[in-house]
């Protein structure tokens, strides 16, 4: 099968599909939501089809917006904040979220954790006052940090925290959307899908794509280019979002160990066939470093890890990523 051309330097963009047939047609739509760009690709079936699994996917991702938005104090996630330390009674999807969501910090010992919310807010990354916050202050946000002491009842699909945490759904928020998206399409038999979900791809198909994997600090050069036909990949970085203060450069991925922004690592790019694994893995070996073994865990994985080290920039790949490059 001839391959197929996607670009990651600026949105994913996917120049041809050759497993459609020529019968077949092929429709994208791009709405805003999760406090980002959702662009979905679908073919395989007839106009009408496509244009019936489009409205249900995209139904999916904004129903669990309004679930999982901490922006929005309508939300279940605001309630479960606001109402700490009392028991909330949630949906179906915001348990199930939070149930991966622990997991994910329960394996990767804490690197991932949902409850950053307080130190996140310190810093000022939530809005535009970022700032480096007293260290008192930031001891004190640390403490309310314990993923360990969220309470989750699934016999009376409940959640409780302690009073004054924050949960933050950043880390694995857009991978679980994917995989209820993707989940609905599956159910309505569209064979081929394509996801750019503000940089988060997932695509499934037959054909074999290339992926252009940008650099992080240019957008005109590649760094890596990698073969899949189905897969997620995710990409962590200090670009997102970030401020610097007295020379220095202090981004939004904050190690929850130590409440302070994650030195020296510049980004962190993960292919996984789940997508909540590939963004739940890009924040956490974000935290942990090219040295943790918690790919190994996920057989088939990989990551490309881009550092400073002194003034240079280093790339290191890890996992299957360098088979993912092939020869």
């Amino acid at each position: 099968m001839r391959r197929v051309a996607v670009s990651l330097l600026a949105g994913l963009t996917v120049i041809s599909c050759t497993d459609l047939p020529v019968s077949d047609s092929s429709l994208k739509r791009t709405e805003y939501v999760m406090g980002t760009m959702l662009s979905i690709s679908v073919g395989g079936r007839s106009p009408a089809d496509l244009d019936r699994a489009l409205d249900s996917a995209f139904a999916v991702v904004h129903d669990l917006d309004s679930k999982l938005s901490n922006y929005d104090s309508a939300s279940e996630l605001s309630r479960i904040n606001r109402e700490a330390p009392g028991e909330v009674s949630v949906s179906p999807e915001t348990f199930e979220f939070l149930e991966l969501t622990l997991a994910a910090a329960h394996e990767s010992s804490g690197a991932l954790n949902p409850a950053i919310g307080p130190v996140i807010k310190l810093w000022g990354f939530y809005g535009d006052d970022m700032k480096v916050p007293d260290a008192n202050d930031l001891d004190f946000a640390l403490s309310l940090v314990d993923y360990s002491s969220i309470v989750l009842d699934s016999a009376t699909r409940t959640v409780r925290l302690s009073e004054g945490m924050l949960l933050d759904p950043g880390a694995t928020g857009k991978g679980y959307a994917l995989n209820l998206a993707d989940k609905v399409l599956r159910q309505m038999e569209i064979p081929t899908v394509f996801f750019d979900f503000g940089g988060q791809f997932y695509r499934r198909g037959a054909d074999t794509v290339d992926l252009a994997i940008r650099h992080p600090r240019s957008d005109s050069v590649v760094a890596s280019l990698i073969r899949m036909a189905t897969g997620s990949v995710a990409t962590s970085g200090d670009y997102e979002r970030y401020f610097e203060q007295d020379g220095v450069r202090y981004a939004h991925i904050v190690d929850p160990r130590t409440g302070r922004p994650v030195p020296d690592r510049v980004s962190v790019t993960v292919f996984a066939e789940d997508p909540f694994v590939a963004d739940y893995l890009s924040t956490a070996l974000f935290v942990l470093g090219s040295e943790s073994d918690l790919l190994n865990l996920y057989p088939g994985s990989g990551a490309l890890f881009a550092s400073w080290q002194d003034d240079s920039l280093v790339f290191l790949a890890r996992g299957s990523w360098s088979d993912l490059e092939g020869p």
